[in-house]
């Protein structure tokens, strides 16, 4: 592939210094989908295996100039949104969003860290409510976050089944005015599964940069995620490991 083709995804999200989750995971996934990331930083935490000890959020302003930045410099094919962390960050990203309505744009929800620190305040999560999720093309929270969004008014959820019980782990996508589609795929039992829903995101993300149709980049990512879980289910971590 010559430089010139390959799709470039710009993530916003926040750096987890355990490398689990997060920008580092983005990173990861996106390469490993044979795009290239570009990173807006939205916060900067201390995690250890078990607890955030720290969070410090981006100045809005700084999230909103990178962006631009970024879209303006590079021919950026799709858009991954993760932690977002205010509201005020909420309305930076959908001020610069409103100005590229053409590319693609993927919300993770990230709400929580996996031990339950609050990821996103009451007044960001109801801006997310009310203007980011309109706005863009495809959202993928788990069944917690769902339980606390306005989803109702989305183009497209992908609700995504790592929090039920069961044998298979099953991946619902919603596309207004069409019937649902499954994604499913036996449960893998390990420890190693944090940032999950990072990955899956980014390498939906990295698939629809790469020219894939949403149905199809949902199957490709579900895919990679699954064979990404297989293979680490063997390896040994401090605390809990990452799921790519």
């Amino acid at each position: 592939m010559s430089a010139e083709n390959i799709p470039y995804v710009l993530t916003v999200s926040g750096f987890d210094s355990s490398g689990c989750a997060g920008l580092q995971m983005d990173n990861r996934v996106i390469h490993a989908v044979g795009a290239m990331p570009l990173n807006v930083p939205s916060a900067w935490t201390l995690q250890t295996p078990n607890v955030m000890q720290q969070c410090r959020l981006a100045d809005a302003d700084d999230v909103q100039g990178s962006m631009r930045a970024m879209l303006e410099s590079y021919p950026v094919a799709a858009i991954k949104i993760g932690m977002l962390g205010n509201a005020a960050i909420v309305e930076a990203v959908v001020a610069v969003l409103t100005e590229y309505p053409a590319i693609f744009t993927v919300l993770d929800p990230v709400l929580a860290t996996s031990s339950g620190a609050a990821l996103l305040d009451v007044a960001g999560c109801e801006y997310m409510n009310a203007a980011l999720i309109p706005l863009v093309n495809l959202v993928t929270p788990n069944l917690e976050e769902a339980s606390k969004l306005e989803l109702k008014n989305a183009r497209a959820v992908l609700l995504t089944g790592g929090h039920q019980v069961g044998p298979d782990c099953v991946d619902i996508l919603y596309i207004a005015q069409n019937p649902p589609i499954e994604y499913r795929k036996a449960r893998i039992s390990t420890q190693n599964c944090r940032g999950t829903g990072c990955a899956l995101s980014s390498a939906i993300a990295a698939y629809l940069a790469s020219g894939e149709s949403l149905i199809s980049a949902c199957q490709k990512a579900k895919n990679l995620l699954h064979q990404s879980l297989i293979q680490r289910t063997q390896l040994s971590f401090k605390g809990a490991g990452p799921a790519l």
